[in-house]
């Protein structure tokens, strides 16, 4: 990763969001199925069905961050520490912090 990540000590604040997640997944899904046929295609079938087996596994995890997950995307606040948690249905939660 050459890019850089700007993180809240630098003025934003951190976070994470499950559909977001859920989206590269399925681009990752897509990636691999393209790679699997590929390799099936140039009789390379143990690579094939390793990349298929891999393209499974993500794709579980793409179904489980866009559609069940029940959190939207967590924010961590700096210097306070707040933690900000948005729900599935929009809602915004505040996490209580340890003293």
């Amino acid at each position: 990763m050459t890019e850089n990540i700007r993180f809240s000590e630098q003025g934003l604040p951190q976070w994470f969001s499950p559909k977001h997640a859920g989206e590269k997944f399925k681009h990752l899904c897509l990636e691999l199925a393209t790679l699997a046929m590929d390799a099936e295609r140039k009789h390379h079938r143990d690579l094939g069905k390793r990349i298929w087996e891999l393209q499974e596994f993500a794709e579980e995890y793409a179904k489980y961050y866009v559609t069940q997950c029940p959190v939207q995307s967590v924010r961590v606040m700096q210097p306070s520490g707040a933690i900000f948690v948005i729900l599935a249905d929009g809602s915004e939660v505040l996490v209580p912090q340890a003293g």
